[in-house]
């Protein structure tokens, strides 16, 4: 992996729920039908939220997402294959 790929760079912080978060709060804004790794670090790339190459960025991206799935509470992530689609819990409840 180039090393010239970064995921928020004007972050300082070093806990990796920081960047985990960060990173939900990005899917969110891609609505119900959610986002490939390659889709979301696209995006991040013109934002400058990110730095390199989205085939990079994407590679960065991945496992912050598949923890993001494992994570249980009101915030969550749905994965349907390739996408990954950020909910919160509470809203939208069909009944």
């Amino acid at each position: 992996m180039p090393g010239g790929n970064r995921l928020y760079p004007g972050i300082t912080a070093t806990g990796p729920s920081v960047k985990r978060d960060m990173v939900w709060q990005d899917l969110l804004e891609f609505g119900e039908s959610g986002a490939t790794p390659s889709e979301l670090a696209t995006r991040l790339i013109q934002r400058g939220r990110a730095k390199g190459t989205a085939e990079g960025c994407a590679a960065l991206l991945r496992p912050l997402l598949e923890e993001l799935v494992d994570i249980a509470g009101e915030r969550q992530t749905k994965r349907q294959g390739m996408r990954f689609m950020a909910v919160r819990l509470g809203e939208n409840k069909e009944t």
